[in-house]
């Protein structure tokens, strides 16, 4: 999926031996964006992410249209609740192109790129794209970035309903302010609504309610340690998206220590 988001630019992160985050950087343009690759991401994100946007991605030709004329329906003839029919292929391309979609002028165009981005790329190359740049808050775009804020952990370590939360926040990144850490009504019911359809599809999964009644532990962590050493490996590799150094952050930060008593005791000489 080089090629469908060759425009994009992504975060750089710099490893200790052992490999703990010493720094998260933000990409080009002040967005966190950690780009993670389809395999590497584990299937509880995208099974959650599918669940939660386009259950038919794998079978439809980048449209679906039963459910345009669902939402159609549902929105324009019901009047009732907004829905949005739109397939996780349409969504790339919207976020991708930076569309207007209110207008059906709009749609329709959102419709032409998802089928021309299904021309070209395989339904894994598109999948993987939108878990790279969906908005999950503030300037956090793409679940591994928000996986390792909000959770500190990679992508693939998620339990089910930390994974189930990060694939409802695309429905309005803009609501959740993840440095208050306070989770909005609107997303917990949102989870729920999408848990009851994972138990449904995953019978055996019952074992997982008493996790979705406990409160979400969100974090919000910016890895910031050893910051002359990360600066000095940032301009030396410039072009690397993950930097695995040779430092052991538990020494390092044992040493400063030492280093900091010495210089507390000392204080009386100069």
């Amino acid at each position: 999926s080089g090629t469908i988001l060759e425009d994009s630019s992504f975060s750089q992160l710099v490893y200790d031996r052992h490999g703990k985050i010493l720094r998260l950087t933000l990409a080009e343009d002040d967005k966190y964006r950690v780009y993670c690759h389809f395999n590497s991401a584990g299937p509880l994100i995208k099974n959650t992410i599918l669940m939660k946007e386009d259950r038919y991605f794998y079978y439809h030709p980048g449209v679906n249209p039963a459910a345009l004329i669902r939402a159609f329906y549902q929105t324009y003839i019901k009047q009732g609740k907004k829905i949005g029919g739109s397939t996780i292929t349409m969504q790339l391309a919207r976020l991708l192109y930076k569309m207007q979609t209110r207008s059906i002028w709009g749609k329709l165009k959102q419709m032409a790129a998802a089928l021309y981005l299904e021309l070209y790329f395989s339904k894994n190359d598109i999948l993987e794209a939108y878990i790279n740049i969906a908005p999950c808050g503030a300037n956090i775009e793409g679940f591994a970035a928000a996986a390792m804020i909000y959770f500190n952990k990679p992508l693939s370590d998620l339990t089910l309903h930390e994974a189930l939360f990060l694939s409802v926040l695309p429905q309005n990144p803009s609501a959740f302010n993840p440095k208050s850490r306070l989770v909005h009504q609107e997303f917990l019911e949102a989870r729920e609504r999408i848990y009851q359809l994972w138990e449904k599809t995953y019978p055996d999964s019952s074992s997982h309610r008493v996790h979705m009644d406990m409160p979400l532990n969100i974090q919000f962590t910016l890895p910031f340690k050893a910051p002359h050493f990360t600066t000095t490996l940032l301009q030396k590799y410039q072009q690397q998206k993950k930097i695995h150094s040779t430092l052991d952050l538990k020494l390092q930060e044992i040493t400063e220590q030492l280093l900091e008593r010495y210089i507390i005791r000392k204080k009386s000489i100069g």
